[in-house]
């Protein structure tokens, strides 16, 4: 009796390729050949003429022998060797694991490569987690479920998205600044099929700062940009960030690969698809403190902090006070020069870019309007001095007003409006949506149409 061969241990797959299914099948023959002394040479011409190889060793998958065909092989071919033969069980195990393969992959998967598909499946998840902004810990969750399926996926978040691992950041003397960078996303968004008008990108920007945590002084100072010239709605988006315990100093380094960026850019434009792109500054958005702190002027609170009068303030009852009304007009041109001295602390490192330091610079609405003069009549009218006090019935009409208003309110504004006498209970940030409704609210009392000025804005 001759030996039996050892079964071959291949791992399962469930896509072989046919570069693989020939390696193997080669290999069951080479053993069969090697076996001497427990199987005979086959003769050629016998084997051509069976059911198990008829011109490549691909139709071993297809037409597969039962034993009594392979037995008569044997006894043929051992017309002329005296060595009984065994059954060819290594081919046997081969055409089972290839047949079941077969039932269940379509025929038209057998030649794909798996670490093509697998490459595939990375490229799309990588743009799923991105575009919807999936938490790392989730996208590491699921690669671990498709790892064992997929072994040429990741493990981790971080090296399916390709993290880097180390940043080329911009040390400061209060922290470190990354710049991301504005040609770059300028020419993703035309890439993505924005479109502006006139071939000109009018560009609005955004500096400000932001606390992390409570319980540390830690905070970041991004610089934003907003395409206003676009016919397709675009988000704002990041040029650089700092990161820091205090305001990025100094400001020329913080802004310094962002003023050499734009000029460049407002010189030569921006140069695509032989399409050469105009970019111009719309506006400077920022709150009070971060328009003081880039234009290097006195704060909101001095005695010279105006930006659109030089007039000098005089302190009353614990409040700076600006008497005048015919005050001489701030201008760019007053602005380079410098002709209120003390209006100014320094040279702001954005006269580089030759941006008017009073005309693009808006005042926000928000805080100077809402937070600022509606907040203080509001303070005026419930609680303040008896000559300009509202009565208690106007107050709770108002009141009444508010709650009306507070059933129309959608429910993606978070600050819904409430009873005016409330709004002293709560701490300070907590009343600042009031100031939104009560505009329109006030305007129907006779009293406040004769001393207000909010009746001119009717």
């Amino acid at each position: 009796m001759c030996t039996m061969s050892q079964r071959s241990s291949y791992k399962t797959k469930e896509i072989v390729g046919t570069r693989q299914i020939y390696r193997r099948v080669q290999k069951a023959l080479q053993r069969l050949n090697e076996n001497k002394e427990t199987i005979c040479p086959v003769n050629r011409n016998n084997l051509a003429n069976t059911n198990i190889i008829e011109h490549s060793p691909l139709n071993l998958l297809h037409d597969r022998s039962d034993e009594n065909d392979s037995s008569s092989i044997c006894s043929q071919s051992s017309q002329n060797c005296d060595i009984q033969i065994c059954p060819p069980i290594e081919i046997e195990l081969i055409s089972e694991n290839i047949d079941e393969h077969m039932e269940s992959t379509p025929p038209e998967t057998l030649c794909t490569n798996p670490n093509e598909n697998d490459d595939n499946l990375a490229i799309k998840l990588r743009s799923w987690a991105t575009v919807g902004k999936v938490p790392h810990s989730s996208v590491t969750s699921l690669l671990g479920i498709l790892h064992p399926l997929h072994p040429q996926l990741p493990l981790c978040s971080k090296t399916l998205l390709k993290t880097p691992v180390t940043l080329n950041t911009l040390p400061l003397d209060t922290g470190e600044y990354y710049h991301f960078g504005l040609t770059k996303t300028l020419h993703n968004l035309i890439l993505d099929g924005a479109r502006f008008d006139n071939n000109t990108i009018l560009l609005s920007f955004n500096i400000d700062g932001l606390p992390l945590y409570r319980s540390t002084n830690t905070q970041i100072w991004p610089i934003l940009c907003l395409t206003k010239s676009s016919s397709s709605i675009i988000s704002p988006f990041p040029i650089g960030i700092f990161l820091g315990d205090s305001k990025p100093k100094p400001l020329d380094t913080y802004l310094k690969n962002f003023i050499e960026e734009l000029s460049l850019l407002i010189t030569n434009g921006l140069n695509l698809f032989d399409v050469t792109y105009k970019i111009k500054i719309h506006s400077f958005i920022c709150d009070a403190p971060a328009r003081a702190f880039i234009k290097c002027i006195k704060s909101h609170g001095g005695y010279s902090c105006c930006e659109r009068c030089m007039e000098s303030g005089d302190y009353v009852n614990g409040k700076v006070v600006y008497k005048g009304i015919n005050a001489t007009r701030r201008t760019d041109k007053s602005f380079v020069l410098q002709s209120d001295e003390d209006h100014h602390l320094g040279m702001s490192p954005l006269l580089k870019l030759s941006v008017g330091m009073v005309s693009q610079f808006p005042i926000d609405y928000l805080h100077n309007i809402c937070l600022g003069v509606m907040r203080k009549l509001l303070h005026t009218w419930i609680s303040g001095n008896l000559k300009v006090r509202l009565n208690s019935q106007l107050v709770t009409t108002l009141s009444q007003k508010l709650i009306l208003i507070k059933l129309h309110i959608p429910t993606e504004i978070n600050r819904k409006p409430r009873k005016l006498l409330n709004m002293f209970v709560k701490h300070v940030e907590q009343i600042y949506g009031i100031e939104y409704y009560v505009y329109n609210a006030t305007l129907s009392f006779t009293c406040v149409r004769r001393y207000s000025v909010l009746w001119l804005f009717r």
